[in-house]
């Protein structure tokens, strides 16, 4: 991802807090105006705070008694607040801080991994940019249409492109149904214009849904990637934490799989992203508009060793249906 789509991210992102921020103040306004009482609370608070840390700089009480001195003065604090709120007739909670996101509490990290919310802005971006973004709202299962697919023979196929697309929804709802049991990977492969970005984003949305990181990245971006966190070029520290993310995502999901510049080193380096997140048994999402065959002859034999060991493989067929829509 580079520095302008990181830019774009942080800029929405920080402004929830800022918003949060803003929120916070009008509400304590409202309440302190209607109980003052609960206003000299707060400050009880802040101030036993100050003087719980100069207590443990002085040194004549233990840190554990003077916490524990503290701790049951909040508490006591905290109930009578809570009971002044309800009489005025606010929520308990009503000067909590309202997160976004409860799972981060918008630092847009959950343990060692960016947080579902904050890859979710990152996909939007990344879509915004390349000329998808309202469509990726759109993608999702509800609003698949078989009624594009021809439901006849086509070109020998022993099920015909509806049926074949039934089939491959199939897969892809139970993909997400299942997503927590096991580390699957999909292989979409066929002609342009036949779903296969539709159903990526309708499992990624499905997935961000429930709290899931998702990352989306077509070829072209992951080598990039790679490339400036190898060489250090530009902001380099941010290159490798993406690097880190690649592998660390709870899905990944690599879009136009060969419309990168292909060469020895970007083969490699597609090839360390697909068998790290196999042997870290994280899911991965490959769309390509390539055959079985060309995968083989365009990158290595260990790269077509992987996804046929690893991946279920769907195939897309039929005519082009982008020009029905």
């Amino acid at each position: 991802m580079d520095e302008k789509s990181l830019s774009a991210v942080n800029k929405q992102f920080n402004q929830r807090k800022k918003n949060r921020d803003v929120l916070l103040a009008a509400r304590r306004e409202e309440v302190y105006r209607m109980s003052p009482r609960i206003r000299e609370i707060d400050d009880a608070i802040f101030s036993g705070g100050l003087s719980m840390l100069s207590a443990v700089w002085d040194g004549n009480e233990s840190p554990e008694q003077v916490a524990g001195g503290y701790a049951a003065k909040t508490e006591k604090y905290a109930a009578e607040k809570r009971k002044l709120l309800k009489e005025a007739g606010f929520a308990p909670d009503y000067l909590e801080v309202p997160y976004t996101c409860p799972h981060c509490k918008d630092t847009g990290m959950h343990g060692d991994k960016l947080c579902g919310c904050y890859l979710s802005l990152m996909s939007e971006v990344l879509f915004e940019q390349s000329g998808m973004g309202k469509l990726l709202k759109k993608q999702k299962f509800e609003t698949f249409d078989l009624g594009f697919y021809d439901d006849t023979p086509y070109e020998g196929r022993p099920l015909s492109p509806k049926k074949n697309m039934q089939l491959n929804l199939k897969i892809c709802m139970d993909f997400v149904r299942d997503f927590e049991e096991k580390a699957d990977n999909l292989f979409l492969y066929g002609n342009p214009g036949l779903g296969k970005t539709f159903l990526s984003s309708a499992i990624a949305n499905a997935l961000l849904e429930r709290g899931v990181s998702v990352l989306y990245q077509t070829a072209g971006q992951i080598t990039d990637i790679l490339s400036d966190a190898r060489f250090g070029r530009g902001e380099s520290e941010t290159a490798t934490f993406f690097k880190d993310q690649l592998v660390k995502a709870d899905l990944l999901i690599i879009d136009d799989l060969g419309t990168e510049f292909i060469n020895a080193m970007t083969d490699a380096d597609m090839f360390y992203v697909v068998n790290s997140r196999i042997l870290s048994e994280k899911s991965t999402i490959i769309s390509t508009n390539l055959s079985l065959e060309d995968i083989k002859r365009v990158y290595s034999e260990r790269m077509l060793s992987r996804i046929m060991g690893h991946y279920q493989t769907l195939c897309f067929y039929g005519k082009d249906i982008r020009s029905m829509r």
